[in-house]
């Protein structure tokens, strides 16, 4: 069995690591300069953000059978999309398939600034939803839907206002409705945008028309992270000015009273990233302080602090037990992953039990 991490350096080059055997399995330059975001919506899928505006589709190849390791792994280009990263705004992938709600759960799709771990069950073939930004001084932002049978790609390009001024981080997923909605339709795309002056928005993205179903003015300093819990309908936000919230998504639904937001006041620094694990019961965040901090996401209350980087804590990742398409590993585990990355040059692996 060989389990495989991506991760990105700051020279443009991603590389493959087998985990078994510790020992690097592909080397391969993506963009002209830095990759600022990888993330993998499938088994056999990568999506790279480069600071060179582009945004690129990669194919990868798994040769299992192969005597080497270096040789069973390979990737091949086979989309290149323009996309602003002037503003470190990264882009959000979402799948498409019959289990709307499995695959923008968060344990199925997986990213790190430094790593990605890849995770099983997925649907290889269905289409890919790819929110950036377009142009960030015009505050416009697109929605590529990639078509992988057909190696087709439509391109919706939205406006939002220019008030909240730039977006500095975005969350796209397709979801059901919650129950009691008074939208028409069983399913949408939405995508949740963070601001430069703090504000939040949830755009419903139908077509050619982009409509602000809800606003949030959570923070006094710029957004820096986004994660969705969409089996409740809440959202978690962090930013500058150290304040962790949790708010409802609830401007869908009429059936429930709207709850209160919730926050958590940091000791000290902001959030680069936060991503939700164990069934959406606990949120895992990085911070700029070095700490990884795990939250109750029922009470919004911290659990436990771990200590182990010794700079910026970029991303977190969150994967259930991952694989890549024809390699085996275990359907059934009583635990979850997590990896932190961060700036001192380290990918640290946890268990959560």
């Amino acid at each position: 069995m060989v389990t495989p991490l991506p991760f990105r350096d700051e020279t443009g080059q991603v590389y493959v690591w087998d985990l078994l055997y510790r020992r690097p399995v592909l080397k391969q330059t993506c963009h002209g300069g830095p990759v600022l975001h990888i993330q993998c919506p499938n088994s056999t899928h990568v999506v790279t953000q480069g600071r060179d505006n582009t945004c690129k589709l990669w194919r990868l190849h798994i040769q299992r059978d192969a005597p080497y390791l270096e040789s069973r792994v390979s990737m091949e280009c086979i989309a290149t999309m323009n996309v602003d990263s002037l503003n470190f705004c990264q882009v959000s992938v979402a799948r498409d398939s019959d289990d709307l709600l499995d695959c923008i759960n968060p344990k199925r799709i997986l990213r790190l600034y430094h790593v990605t771990l890849l995770a099983p069950k997925d649907h290889p073939q269905s289409p890919l939803y790819i929110a950036s930004l377009h142009d960030s001084t015009g505050h416009k932002f697109a929605l590529r839907k990639y078509d992988l049978q057909e190696n087709t790609e439509s391109k919706h390009i939205f406006t939002y206002p220019a008030d909240k001024g730039l977006c500095m981080c975005m969350r796209l997923f397709r979801t059901l409705l919650p129950t009691g909605s008074d939208v028409a339709d069983d399913t949408a795309t939405f995508v949740l945008m963070g601001y430069e002056n703090g504000h939040i928005s949830l755009w419903r993205l139908v077509n050619d028309t982009c409509n602000e179903v809800a606003s949030y003015a959570l923070h006094s300093e710029p957004v820096t992270c986004l994660e969705v819990d969409t089996s409740q309908w809440f959202g978690f936000s962090a930013a500058a000015d150290k304040v962790l919230t949790k708010f409802p998504l609830a401007t869908l639904n009429k059936v429930s009273p709207t709850p209160s937001p919730s926050t958590f006041h940091l000791p000290s620094g902001g959030l680069a990233d936060m991503k939700l694990l164990c069934n959406q019961q606990i949120l895992a965040t990085g911070g700029w302080d070095g700490q990884v901090r795990v939250f109750s996401t029922a009470e919004l209350q911290p659990l436990v602090t771990l200590s182990n980087h010794r700079g910026l804590v970029h991303t977190i990742a969150v994967p259930t037990p991952f694989t890549m398409e024809g390699l085996e590993t275990p359907s059934e585990v009583d635990y979850c992953l997590m990896a932190s990355g961060a700036n001192d040059c380290k990918i640290n692996l946890w268990r959560v039990e």
